[in-house]
């Protein structure tokens, strides 16, 4: 807009042409000689734009995040010890009625955390690291038979001598895989 006599004086620079994007926005013009703001840039979903890897072919993955190995395991040990002490400590009394709490205990607690696993995606261990079960592809809880199913098949986990460790290469263990779950990052 040029400036006339009945309206107020205005620059060149205050109308843009919607052709004017990127690198010409930086540019300093003779009546704004700092450079421009550059233009807001889309958020990418790939984590390493700009880093000189590749961005894969499609739309980057949306959905929730695997759970990392650490963080599986932390859930993991948590669940374990709070089952596993008070045994251990009533095995120390060495007397028949502590050892059945102890046992009354352990059976209990290993019942309660299955249910939660099932019904809810996270026991007590899996709360505090961060972690939920689901079932592949879906972002529903498993359902207690499916995570009955899962902890079956840990066994296979435990024989194999690998499968507590797939999920540092491979998003499940084996007992994932079998019953069809996944673990997740909850935050």
């Amino acid at each position: 807009m040029s400036a006339t006599s009945d309206g107020p004086t205005r620059d060149a620079d205050d109308e843009r042409d919607d052709d004017v994007v990127g690198a010409a926005a930086w540019l300093p013009t003779p009546t704004v000689p700092f450079p421009r703001p550059a233009p807001p840039q889309p958020e990418s979903a790939w984590p390493f734009e700009g880093m000189g890897v590749t961005v894969p072919d499609g739309p980057a993955p949306v959905g929730p995040v695997p759970a990392s190995w650490g963080r599986r395991a932390g859930g993991f040990v948590v669940d374990l010890a709070v089952m596993l002490v008070p045994l251990l400590l009533a095995l120390a009394y060495e007397t028949a009625l502590m050892t059945v709490l102890g046992l009354v205990w352990c059976v209990g607690w290993y019942v309660g955390n299955m249910l939660a696993d099932g019904r809810e995606g996270q026991s007590l261990g899996k709360q505090l690291v961060g972690v939920r079960l689901e079932r592949v592809g879906t972002e529903r809880t498993p359902g207690v038979r499916r995570a009955l199913l899962r902890d079956l098949a840990h066994v296979l986990d435990v024989l194999s001598l690998v499968g507590f460790l797939r999920p540092l290469w491979h998003r499940q263990t084996i007992a994932d895989t079998l019953a069809g779950t996944t673990a997740v990052r909850t935050r």
